[in-house]
């Protein structure tokens, strides 16, 4: 745990590879973003190829069946409550869940999360080699890309397959270039805490 630009951020490790690598979950995540309306929705925070959930609310995290992973993510989220927080939570409420699916090329622009919440989450389920990699930006400006500002301003945090990442709702982040073939797999969770 840790404060970037004067913001809280933790990083975690999943300890078991079966929550989030398995046949039933990629064959599930394979058929979400093969779904035709999806080619053509795009989020204003993104460039270029990809592949997005956010916002929809026939799309239900839940549905993927990886409560396993749900559960050790509420519990990584409440470790940090005392710090993202004013004091210790009892529980937390995901407001708003997502996956996101980045192929070569694209990138996500400069953004925060600006819903009435407590924090996001941010888990890689999927990362291959030469995957776009988290950028938080200081002072960085909605909408802009990371390449716009100077290396002083930037802080990269290198993903992986496994990563969760949690941090204050009005961090400034964007994603760097994914240059990869094989595409790059997130799961997004905005919450509230619960006292």
């Amino acid at each position: 745990m840790e404060y970037i630009f004067g913001y809280f951020l933790a990083r975690f490790d999943c300890p078991h590879e079966i929550y989030y690598i398995n046949e039933e979950l990629s064959d599930k995540l394979s058929k979400t973003f093969a779904c035709p309306m999806l080619k053509t929705y795009q989020v204003r925070e993104q460039r270029g190829n990809v592949i997005t959930t956010c916002n929809l609310p026939q799309f239900n995290v839940s549905a993927l069946n990886i409560q396993d992973l749900i559960d050790w993510i509420k519990e990584r989220i409440l470790e940090c409550s005392s710090l993202l927080w004013n004091g210790e939570a009892s529980d937390v409420k995901f407001t708003l869940m997502w996956a996101n699916q980045m192929l070569q090329g694209s990138e996500g622009v400069c953004h925060t999360h600006k819903r009435n919440i407590d924090g996001v989450a941010i888990f890689y389920q999927s990362v291959p080699l030469y995957s776009g990699d988290l950028v938080f930006i200081r002072n960085g400006q909605q909408g802009t890309s990371y390449k716009n500002y100077s290396d002083i301003d930037l802080c990269f945090q290198h993903v992986k397959s496994g990563l969760l990442v949690i941090h204050d709702k009005s961090l400034p982040h964007a994603i760097s270039t994914h240059m990869s073939s094989d595409p790059r797999i997130s799961l997004i969770f905005e919450f509230k805490y619960i006292s």
